[in-house]
């Protein structure tokens, strides 16, 4: 299955959850994806797989639901650079700064700063950040520029998001 129509089937999917849970009839403003553009959209980040190196993970709609992008961080130790905890996070679109693209930033993240949403493909870029691709390689992210523009593209005109990150127990060493 193509990976564009699986994305529309996993959005269409969780527009009819959010329809049934919420009794909204015809939830307008839709973006370009058919998502709902008023209020937070939220994304759910689950980290799959740790190696001393890296840290995979994968953002979805729905939680455990079917990967829209994978996520490359480093790697969970004592000292930073670190993954940030597991937990519920605000996040905020700052204006772009050099490479021409608004910034994804995570908000009150408990003993970080400057926590952000980027652009990048390898370990060495992650800086303790999240990075974004379209698929993932070993611990290398594929399309990492395409996959960060289709995440602005999700928020639609919304200004903030809702990123909510859990471990799983890794399914595989890298």
């Amino acid at each position: 299955m193509p990976a564009k129509l699986r994305k529309l089937i996993n959005i269409g999917l969780y527009l009819l959850v959010v329809c049934v849970s919420t009794g909204i009839s015809n939830p307008t403003p839709l973006n370009d994806y058919g998502m709902v553009t008023s209020g937070k959209m939220k994304f759910y980040l689950t980290r799959t797989h740790k190696s001393k190196t890296a840290t995979l993970g994968a953002i979805s709609l729905i939680r455990g639901g079917t990967p829209l992008f994978w996520t490359l961080e480093p790697p969970d130790r004592k000292w930073k650079p670190r993954t940030i905890p597991a937990g519920t996070y605000v996040g905020e679109v700052l204006p772009p700064l050099k490479n021409g693209l608004p910034r994804m930033h995570l908000l009150s993240v408990e003993g970080f700063s400057g926590v952000y949403l980027e652009v990048g493909n390898f370990p060495k870029n992650t800086r303790g950040c999240v990075l974004v691709g379209l698929s993932a390689e070993g611990e290398e992210l594929r399309e990492s520029r395409k996959a960060y523009r289709e995440l602005l593209d999700s928020l639609g005109s919304s200004l903030s998001f809702i990123l909510v990150i859990s471990d799983v127990r890794p399914t595989s060493k890298l």
